[in-house]
């Protein structure tokens, strides 16, 4: 006779009870997504718990494509009754599951199934999961990497200049940096501005500075000429009255030594030390005003004119360049030849590029800002700068293949949208969107003079700042981890991203993951990796994900911390505890509701020794005996986000009240009395030279070298203040994972 429970769950299920949906045994031509439906049944009532899942769910799932995987499969817990499903792609599964949880039948069979065999949740409903098995390894997302984001600042007047328009800089001998304003001339030498010429001075109207061969300074003003500076003295160099009164907006040192100016409106000025020679139209310049000089690797010369096109002096004759010959427009507002010895010249109509024969044409189409151009520089790597009115300063490297095209019949080339431009402005830290002047100094730092913003500062050495603008899926790093191959891996709020140096590589749950928020991630001795989810343990052996859950004996299913012991045992942290993988079997050593464990909150000592970071203070193991060290054992606070062992074998708890350093009978707290940035340490790190790095929650990274702190924050170049992860590449560059992005 039927048991009067089953009797009445039979009955109680007939209303979600369908016609059975015939179908033949699917083949599969390529591994399919495996999914497991597991549900949490006492060990002595599984038969009877599969006469009712026979008769009452499988119509359901069958009525939503479920189709019953019939292959090999890993043993559960001795309390799961689990079945397995196969699914021809990930995205398959990731349709059906949430259509099967909002099935009205199939919530409330879950609660009469609960009643039932009493393993009931506190809704009612009987304990289940339905999770990703295996699946084939998905492509992942690539995206190449972005300039990435260099540290900005700005200096203007407040900080001493004599103005905010900032028209060139060079840098001298000495290393200190010279700015030409409308203002004066201001030196600055790494920590103060220095005014030499004021707008009292005689010259009036500082507009260009330029360094010779010999390191000599030349500063053209409006009204009064020329005038040169030796380090210690300034000379006025007597010059024709035409010269005198059209000041200089160019500068040049041709090959032989002789000097170039450009003048606004007197034409062109060769000057040999005594002489000077003036050329004008008379002699087949196109315009008067020289906005810039070039001479290129034959030793002719290029002049660019405001209005006139190019002219270009073979030291005998004159020849034009214009539009009609594919010059972008004739308005030109300044000259470059990079060190390939290509000519690049930007105008009001975008930048020309010239190579001896061909103008090839780069426009906002092709991704530029504006195609209004002020100014052009080359950096160490070669790449392009471009400085704009009013839409900031854009790069571009000019390694990178591209399409041209002749569609207007001119001779020149049109550079089509394949290329490549990364444009920095206001809302990157750039203090102007009109740069009138790029500078790059010999510590590779870049400056860029602005219209009307002062000058701003942005290094690229120092921090290199990485967010979804330059590859990153999502912005949000819980956890860093440097790879056997050096890639360096980010578990983040979207998935598990790694890069190689060029591209961010993007997995998510779409791809074979538990889940796509991913708190860790580990490699073990087998190269295999391991993703701690939001639901689930991941392992990735290069082809499939596998994951594991509560149904395979994991402490809970939202993953923290993973370590790897002498043994080859993994000891995987969750909010729900500790559990050990033998490769196997998974057991569950520590149980405790709330217990937080992640980041690098599981480490193995010298003395092989496992040490967990919990809420509840710190647990060591020594094979045999877990010891709990609290408070009342005198550790400074309970809360341990990480843990570092140093080459003296001192061991370092990162907590919410400072660092605290145990010698194994001592603890000594470190706070911001002592120098510590904040109290509340997220994250621990020792780097090859012995030296600290804590990372904060709001007051950035400390550095401790065991005598002095060092600080650095988002003044500095980080992304964010706080740090939730730190990791070394194999170049001995820092990683710091962020809330806000990677530095």
């Amino acid at each position: 006779m039927m048991k009067p429970f089953l009797k009445n769950l039979i009955e109680g299920l007939t209303f979600f009870c369908f016609v059975l949906v015939l179908g033949a045994t699917q083949c599969w031509s390529a591994d399919p997504t495996l999914a497991r439906l597991a549900f949490w049944v006492p060990p002595d009532r599984m038969t009877e718990f599969e006469a009712a899942y026979e008769t009452q769910v499988v119509p359901i799932l069958k009525r939503h494509g479920f189709t019953e995987w019939q292959g090999p499969t890993r043993a559960t817990v001795d309390s799961v009754f689990s079945r397995m499903f196969a699914f021809k792609t990930r995205a398959e599964y990731g349709e059906r599951r949430p259509a099967l949880y909002a099935d009205r039948g199939f919530r409330e069979g879950q609660r009469i199934l609960g009643a039932a065999f009493g393993t009931n949740r506190p809704d009612g409903r009987i304990k289940m999961e339905l999770n990703i098995y295996r699946s084939p390894a998905g492509p992942g997302s690539g995206v190449a990497t972005g300039a990435g984001l260099g540290h900005w600042r700005t200096y203007d007047v407040t900080d001493g200049m004599t103005s905010n328009t900032v028209f060139s800089i060079v840098q001298d001998r000495e290393g200190h940096l010279w700015f030409s304003t409308t203002g004066g001339i201001s030196r600055y030498d790494g920590e103060t501005f220095t005014t030499l010429v004021a707008k009292s001075d005689p010259a009036t109207r500082p507009r260009m500075i330029f360094q010779d061969r010999e390191g000599d300074l030349w500063f053209s003003t409006a009204g009064d000429g020329v005038s040169r500076y030796d380090g210690d003295t300034v000379t006025h160099v007597t010059m024709p009255d035409i010269l005198s009164k059209n000041a200089p907006v160019s500068f040049f040192q041709d090959r032989e030594g002789h000097l170039w100016f450009g003048t606004d409106g007197g034409g062109l000025y060769r000057y040999d030390g005594d002489t000077f020679t003036n050329f004008t139209g008379q002699d087949g310049l196109s315009k008067y005003r020289i906005i810039s000089i070039s001479q290129d690797r034959e030793g002719v010369f290029w002049f660019g004119t405001n209005g006139g096109g190019i002219s270009r002096y073979d030291g005998k004759t004159f020849t034009t360049l214009t539009q009609k010959d594919g010059l972008i427009d004739n308005r030109v507002r300044t000259g470059f030849m990079d060190r390939e010895g290509v000519l690049w010249f930007g105008a009001l109509g975008g930048v020309s590029r010239y190579d001896g024969k061909t103008f090839t044409n780069f426009t906002i189409k092709d991704g530029l800002p504006s195609n209004n151009i002020r100014s052009i520089s080359q950096d160490r790597e070669g790449a392009l700068w471009f400085g704009t009115w009013r839409q900031g300063v854009s790069r571009y490297d000019p390694s990178a293949a591209y399409i041209t095209s002749d569609s207007a019949g001119t001779g020149a080339t049109e550079g089509l949208a394949s290329q490549t431009f990364t444009t920095f402005t206001e809302q990157d830290g750039l203090a102007s969107g009109s740069v009138a002047s790029i500078f790059q100094d010999r510590e590779g730092t870049f400056w860029f003079g602005t219209y009307g913003g002062g000058v701003s500062r942005f290094d690229r050495e120092t921090f290199t700042d990485f967010t979804t603008q330059n590859g990153l899926l999502d912005n949000f790093v819980y956890s860093t981890f440097k790879d056997r191959e050096g890639c360096i891996w980010f578990g983040t709020s979207n998935g598990a991203t790694r890069f190689d140096g060029k591209t961010f590589t993007t997995f998510t749950a779409e791809d074979g993951l538990a889940h796509s928020v991913v708190f860790s991630v580990f490699q073990d001795s087998k190269g295999d990796f391991y993703f701690g989810t939001f639901d689930g343990l991941t392992r990735y052996d290069g082809e499939t994900f596998s994951t594991f859950t509560a149904a395979d004996g994991l402490a809970g299913t939202n993953m923290g911390g993973i370590c790897e012991d002498r043994d080859g045992n993994l000891w995987i942290g969750s909010s729900a505890g500790v559990t050990r993988y033998d490769g196997e079997t998974f057991s569950p050593v520590i149980k405790a509701d709330g217990l937080s464990l992640y980041g690098n909150s599981i480490i193995q000592d010298q003395d092989g020794l496992v040490w967990f970071g919990t809420r509840e203070g710190v647990i060591r193991y020594d094979g045999e005996t877990f010891t709990t060290i609290t408070t009342e054992s005198g550790l400074a606070l309970n809360r341990v986000s990480s843990i570092i062992q140093d080459q003296d074998g001192l061991v370092w708890f990162g907590t919410s009240e400072g660092v605290i350093r145990y010698d194994g009978e001592t603890f000594s707290t470190f706070t911001t009395e002592d120098g510590l940035a904040f109290n509340t340490v997220l994250s621990v790190f020792l780097d090859r030279e012995g030296t600290f790095w804590f990372g904060t929650f709001g007051g950035g990274v400390s550095r401790y070298d065991g005598k002095t702190w060092t600080t650095l924050t988002k003044k500095d170049g980080l992304v964010s203040n706080s740090i939730s992860s730190i990791t070394q590449d194999r170049e001995g560059a820092l990683w710091f994972g962020t809330g806000e992005g990677v530095s």
